[in-house]
């Protein structure tokens, strides 16, 4: 329980949830050790250092369709309201979305 609360904390404000094509939960950082620890709390996958034209590399925390709509349902109740709001345009958009976005594919 402690790490839920721990990675609401951190994505409160280090994360994005959002609908690109797919639902979406990121959050980038400058040291990997925190998004590692989102990893195993939450899933997903820790890529970088990336530089993109940034002054210093960053490491990103990333997890797509229904692993993100489960991590938004869950950190939804621990969210400020801009959060939740950022929660519900993107489950909204992902509830009317034909197929339900990329991440599934259609039967043969």
């Amino acid at each position: 329980m402690r790490e839920i609360y721990w990675s609401a904390g951190f994505l409160e404000g280090e994360g994005s949830f959002m609908w690109v094509g797919g639902l979406r939960v990121a959050a980038g950082q400058v040291r990997r050790e925190p998004l590692d620890r989102l990893r195993r709390a939450l899933g997903g996958r820790v890529g970088g250092p990336y530089k993109n034209g940034v002054a210093r590399p960053q490491y990103h925390w990333i997890v797509y369709g229904p692993e993100a709509a489960a991590v938004m349902f869950t950190m939804y109740p621990l969210m400020t309201r801009q959060r939740k709001q950022q929660i519900r345009r993107a489950l909204s958009k992902w509830r009317r979305a034909p197929g339900r976005g990329w991440w599934r594919r259609k039967a043969a």
